[in-house]
């Protein structure tokens, strides 16, 4: 808004008259006004973002040529694009799109892309972590080893009187939280700055998850790790980012006084 401001009059009217027109069609009349439309979260449209200095997560604006237009058929109809300016190349990918987008966005045109960034690393993270948390369940579902593990976690005594060694199923309970802390850890590496206090905050977040989830429960992990990302990301819209780690406590105790056991704890 490149206009000259004056001052402010006694009614406290202090809006350009060149503006005064167009801003009275959004029902601000008055300086104060402003306040009452302005956005919880502003977000520039109009400023481009070299591709090579799009940060994961902020919401940027991109243009570029399409070196690379194609429809793919598997795993699903998809619109696969390429688009590159000056500084970089990016990958796009439309899951539900008519024919006349495809022609739209034929190779050699030149579009402005809006959207989140999510990089490759992140999105290898993601399936990696889906692929880990289907092995477990049928694991744990299927797999004899995975049933006596249930077993002796749900009554030890009545296990050992069907012929379950308790001290081989606890060490393999063991071994495997091992390679799944192992593997946690492995994904969080590209991410995160690596050292050895990289693991104290996912630790704190596993606790809130485990509660609000239900102790011993796998769906009520996945369940309570997308309420807490879920809660954290609206959060994150109104507070700051180091107080959105509070919303997560505050989760454990509506939880605990709702309902003890967990939203899935049987």
């Amino acid at each position: 808004m490149n206009a000259k401001w004056e001052g402010t009059s006694a009614g406290g009217d202090s809006l350009p008259p060149s503006l005064k027109p167009k801003l009275a069609k959004l029902g601000v009349h008055r300086d104060f006004d402003l306040v009452l439309h302005l956005p919880l979260r502003h977000e520039d449209e109009t400023v481009l973002t070299p591709i090579a200095e799009a940060r994961h997560g902020a919401p940027v604006l991109v243009e570029g040529d399409v070196v690379s237009s194609e429809v793919a058929y598997r795993p699903r109809r998809q619109l696969l694009l390429k688009v590159r300016d000056g500084s970089g190349l990016v990958f796009v990918r439309f899951l539900n799109f008519y024919p006349s987008l495809a022609k739209t966005l034929a190779e050699g045109r030149r579009v402005r892309l809006f959207g989140l960034v999510m990089s490759l690393e992140r999105l290898v993270v993601t399936l990696a972590a889906i692929v880990l948390i289907a092995a477990l369940y049928l694991f744990l579902r299927w797999s004899r080893p995975g049933r006596a593990m249930r077993a002796v976690a749900q009554d030890p005594d009545a296990a050992a009187l069907q012929g379950v060694n308790i001290d081989v199923v606890s060490v393999l309970g063991f071994g495997v939280g091992c390679a799944l802390a192992g593997g946690a850890g492995g994904l969080l590496a590209p991410l995160f700055a690596v050292s050895p206090a990289m693991g104290a905050l996912p630790v704190v977040k596993a606790f809130i998850i485990i509660i609000v989830g239900g102790m011993g429960s796998l769906p009520g992990a996945v369940l309570g790790g997308l309420l807490l990302g879920g809660v954290e990301g609206l959060g994150a819209l109104f507070m700051g980012s180091a107080a959105v780690n509070i919303l997560g406590f505050l989760m454990v105790i509506v939880v605990l006084l709702v309902r003890p056991r967990g939203l899935v704890g049987g």
